[in-house]
C-alpha cells in the first residue's frame, strides 16, 4: 500500500506487513526496509504520483493481491533488460550475494530479504537498525558489479 512507504521518517524505508488482501509468507517476511538511492527516487515518484490507496493498482485491490500477475509481469520486465533466463527469484539470490560481498552480517541479510533466521539467537531483539541497514545498502549500491 502507497502508506506502507515512510518517506517522512528521518530514514525512509519500506514497512512490509500484512494486509487484509494480501499476506505474509513467513512471520520474518514482515520487516522494515531502507529506501536508499535509485529506489528511494522511484518511491519519492510514486509516493507523489499515486492516485490510489495500492502502489500497484493493476495488481491489487481491496480484496485481493494477484500475486501470479504480479510475478509474471515482474519476470517479463526482467528478461527485458536482463538475460532471458533470468527470473526475480535469481534478483532476490543476487541481493543476498551483493549484500554478503560487503560483509554485511548473516542476520542483517536474512532481515533485508525477509528469509527466516538462520539461528536461535538471531530471533531476540528487534534485530538490526535502520541506520545501520541503511548504510549496508549505500555500500552495497555504491560497489561496482
Amino acid at each position: 500500500m502507497i502508506d506502507d512507504i515512510k518517506l517522512e521518517s528521518p530514514l525512509p524505508y519500506l514497512h512490509i506487513r500484512p494486509h487484509p488482501h494480501r499476506r505474509l509468507k513467513t512471520a520474518s517476511s514482515g520487516r522494515k526496509i531502507p529506501i536508499v538511492n535509485t529506489s528511494l527516487w522511484a518511491a519519492k515518484r510514486l509516493k507523489k504520483h499515486c492516485k490510489s490507496l495500492y502502489c500497484f493498482p493493476r495488481y491489487t485491490n481491496e480484496e485481493r493481491c494477484n500475486l501470479n500477475s504480479t510475478s509474471a509481469a515482474t519476470n517479463k520486465r526482467i528478461k527485458s533488460i536482463a538475460h532471458k533466463d533470468d527470473v526475480i527469484h535469481a534478483l532476490r539470490h543476487s541481493f543476498s550475494d551483493r549484500l554478503g560481498s560487503i560483509e554485511a552480517p548473516p542476520d542483517m541479510i536474512d532481515q533485508l530479504g525477509g528469509w527466516t533466521l538462520r539461528s536461535i539467537g538471531q530471533g531476540h531483539g528487534d534485530g538490526n537498525s535502520l541506520e545501520l541497514m541503511q548504510s549496508s545498502l549505500e555500500k552495497m549500491v555504491s560497489q561496482k558489479l
